[in-house]
């Protein structure tokens, strides 16, 4: 989905692309609620860009228990930043659920670090560059 916001430079389109791959026995209803859950979190980004792809793997005979694995890899535009996570449970839905919170939190420390990086902090002697020239 684009979406078109108006800055101090005049319009910017910012690209949000979520797709995904299946492996195993995953249910419509389970890719279709992993789906809606990483456009969520790319509508809560904070970056301008953002492009994710997911890989959701389900084997639901699997002894002793049911195993569901949810990978996710978000690419953050204006950073070059690249984001993995991943989650493992026994249900989609829950390690959709896991990896939604992680990536969360992992795209949320990404966004600090750029905003610290365009920011620097200036010390009282000024910039330690400067005592070189």
């Amino acid at each position: 989905m684009d979406r078109v916001s108006v800055g101090r430079s005049g319009p910017q389109v910012s690209h949000r692309v979520v797709t995904a791959t299946f492996n195993g026995a995953v249910s419509a209803l389970d890719w279709t609620y992993a789906l809606d859950e990483l456009r969520r979190v790319s509508d809560d980004a904070a970056p301008a860009g953002y492009c994710a792809h997911a890989h959701l793997t389900s084997e639901p005979v699997s002894h002793p228990r049911p195993l569901a694995i949810a990978e996710c890899a978000v690419v953050l535009d204006g950073s070059s930043r690249v984001i993995v996570a991943g989650a493992v449970a026994t249900t989609m839905q829950a390690a959709v659920d896991e990896l939604t919170l992680r990536l969360r939190r992992r795209i949320g420390n990404a966004s600090e670090f750029v905003s610290r990086a365009a920011h620097p902090v200036q010390h009282e002697g000024g910039n330690r560059h400067d005592r070189f020239r």
